[in-house]
């Protein structure tokens, strides 16, 4: 079966935000991330653990950038 592919300088745009039943979320806290030695000596940054991730979003968490 060959692998599906789409033409991404076509892909449709999504459609804006209703300004109506839009709920944005606030900043709750502001973490500093942990500095950690990694394998080979390389530095991470983590902001775990010490913060409730109930209160986290998965697409915030990201290197320093």
């Amino acid at each position: 079966m060959p692998a599906v592919t789409a033409d991404t300088l076509a892909l449709p745009r999504l459609p804006g935000l209703a300004d109506t039943g839009t709920e944005w979320r606030s900043v709750h806290k502001v973490v500093q991330a942990r500095q950690y030695f990694e394998g080979e000596g390389f530095l991470v940054h983590r902001p775990f653990p010490g913060m409730d991730l109930s209160l986290a979003d998965p697409f915030l968490l990201r290197s320093r950038t």
